[in-house]
């Protein structure tokens, strides 16, 4: 996970004692990585597999939790050249 500096070592490190957070580019790596896996066909053939559904319910959860922390804002209108 070289896109989000340390995250790797965040996540080995956790011991499930406290709570854990994430910047915003934390997740989007994440979620990249899960997204990634999850399309991987030699690892996951079966999609009824635990391990796939597992992954899958963590991919889904970390993704509302996105969602719901960042909301998409609507991209400010811009003016036509020369109004």
């Amino acid at each position: 996970m070289c896109e989000a500096y340390g995250l790797d070592t965040r996540v080995e490190n956790y011991k499930g004692k406290r709570l854990i957070s994430f910047y915003q580019w934390d997740l989007d790596c994440l979620l990249c990585v899960l997204e990634m896996a999850l399309k991987d066909e030699k690892e996951y053939p079966n999609k009824d597999d635990e391990g796939y559904v597992s992954l899958l319910g963590l991919h889904d959860d970390l993704q509302q939790a996105y969602d719901d922390t960042y909301p998409k804002q609507p991209l400010p209108r811009r003016r036509a050249v020369g109004s």
